[in-house]
């Protein structure tokens, strides 16, 4: 791949052991191996009705998929456990996104303070996540649920 000619060996391996990650997540869903190529920004383009996501940091590669008709968006994220920012001590700006954890249950809410991204004709205005510490790792998970007309009405 011509974006990774220049990169440095280990930068290769780890760009290899994430995709693979994330053929292993498709090849549970029954999607043969095809290449998982960048798109904008570097972000991997899935398979056509899938979503998915990747991360990686020192030591750690992970990748999920689903089905696009049973999840609308998909994100995970790793990053060493250690303070934001430390080379520059900057705080963090927080006026994009307000975020509330919830220790006890392991749960985190966003809700942005300016517009959300747009899904289809939605904007996404607030989600909910899970994370854990792990191994000097701290890790996040987001799933949208799509929008289901048919389960508003039951609720009725």
């Amino acid at each position: 791949m011509a974006s990774l000619r220049a990169a440095v060996a280990a930068r290769r391996r780890e760009f290899a052991t994430v995709r693979r990650c994330a053929r292993q997540s498709l090849a549970a869903l029954g999607i043969p191996p095809m290449p998982l190529l960048p798109g904008e920004r570097g972000a991997p383009l899935w398979p056509r009705g899938t979503v998915g996501s990747m991360t990686h940091c020192l030591g750690y590669r992970a990748a999920a998929a689903a089905r696009a008709d049973e999840i609308t968006a998909l994100g995970i994220d790793a990053e060493p456990h250690q303070p934001p920012f430390p080379l520059t001590h900057r705080r963090l700006d927080f006026r994009t996104a307000s975020v509330s954890f919830q220790p006890a249950e392991r749960t985190f809410s966003a809700e942005f303070l300016v517009p959300g991204p747009r899904i289809g004709e939605d904007e996404v205005s607030r989600f909910h996540g899970r994370w854990l510490v792990d191994q000097g790792i701290v890790l996040t998970a987001i799933a949208l649920l799509p929008a289901r007309p048919n389960l508003r009405q039951v609720a009725r």
